[in-house]
């Protein structure tokens, strides 16, 4: 199950590539690519120094480690996103980076990283698989319903895949995630505060599992 069906017409083997292509422009980091590419928008410098800063702040990446490429693809794409993470704000683009990081415990550096950003975004499953993730959802899959997920039942699948990944639905619904953020308060005892937290409201929301 996906969270998000894929682009009608196209097949899955087709998306992954197209993903895999926007990885390979998010890794080059070319500005004069990259804003023919979104629209002939104007460069953001202003904007450029505010994703540094989210990113270094925020999000806790201590860019000085990382070679000058790597770092403007980074704030590049907090600024200005891929064509198919355009549609995310700034800051919903910046908890996807710190889901894939939750997930992952590294910053994306290559082009399939960032491809897997771009399919987290979209609600896809990603192509990286992390086991530490994986098990740590399925804790908070048997605190929210009292049973045991099956992986088989694809609502099951999308409840622990959502945690573990922070896979964004294509279309949100306000109702649904308000009532998702009543019964994790109820739950956990607080409201969600963290990348986790906000994956897990997520799950509640539109996985389609039950109790």
């Amino acid at each position: 199950m996906s969270v998000v069906p894929a682009p009608a017409l196209l097949s899955l083997s087709t998306i992954d590539e197209l993903y895999l292509d926007q990885g390979r422009f998010l890794v080059r980091a070319d500005i004069d690519e990259i804003l023919p590419a979104m629209g002939n928008i104007e460069r953001n410098h202003v904007g450029e120094r505010l994703s540094r800063a989210t990113l270094e702040d925020t999000l806790g990446i201590d860019l000085s480690l990382y070679e000058p490429r790597a770092q403007y693809a980074l704030t590049n794409y907090i600024t200005y996103g891929s064509p198919d993470t355009a549609k995310l704000g700034w800051g919903e683009r910046a908890g996807v980076l710190n889901s894939f990081m939750a997930a992952f415990g590294k910053v994306p550096a290559v082009a399939d990283d960032w491809s897997d950003i771009i399919k987290i975004a979209n609600g896809r499953w990603p192509t990286q698989r992390s086991e530490m993730a994986e098990n740590r959802s399925a804790e908070h899959f048997r605190k929210i319903y009292l049973r045991e997920p099956n992986r088989a039942n694809p609502h099951d699948d999308a409840a622990v895949t959502v945690v573990a990944y922070g896979l964004r639905p294509a279309n949100r619904n306000m109702e649904s995630e308000a009532a998702a953020i009543r019964i994790f308060k109820a739950i956990y005892g607080y409201a969600p505060t963290g990348a986790v937290d906000w994956d897990v409201a997520r799950a509640i929301a539109y996985s389609g599992a039950t109790r």
